[in-house]
């Protein structure tokens, strides 16, 4: 029986806390913002650390697509627009070795 695909799917939960260890580890900015992500705040404070996807899903992106760190409250505001054309920072290439 496949995975449901939803939020809790599995590796999308694996992912997102395996950027969340990122941004705690080498201090990763919000990618809208550019600010620092406390990743001690509760998940429901504006400045709490959310995995944003690159693609947005509404756009055809994979929630198991490339994800970026951002603020709750940046990634609730960019919601369905485009990103600012201010913002210059890149997607995070990852790799398999954590």
């Amino acid at each position: 029986m496949p995975e449901k695909m939803g939020r809790n799917n599995r590796e999308y939960v694996r992912r997102a806390h395996a950027l969340k260890r990122r941004v705690r580890l080498e201090r990763l900015p919000c990618w809208i913002c550019g600010q620092p992500i406390d990743t001690t705040l509760p998940f429901t404070h504006k400045d709490a650390f959310t995995a944003d996807h690159v693609r947005e899903l509404h756009k055809g992106g994979s929630l198991l697509g490339a994800l970026m760190p951002a603020h709750r409250g940046c990634n609730s505001r960019r919601s369905n627009k485009k990103r600012s054309t201010q913002t210059v920072l890149k997607p995070v290439k990852t790799s398999r070795k954590w």
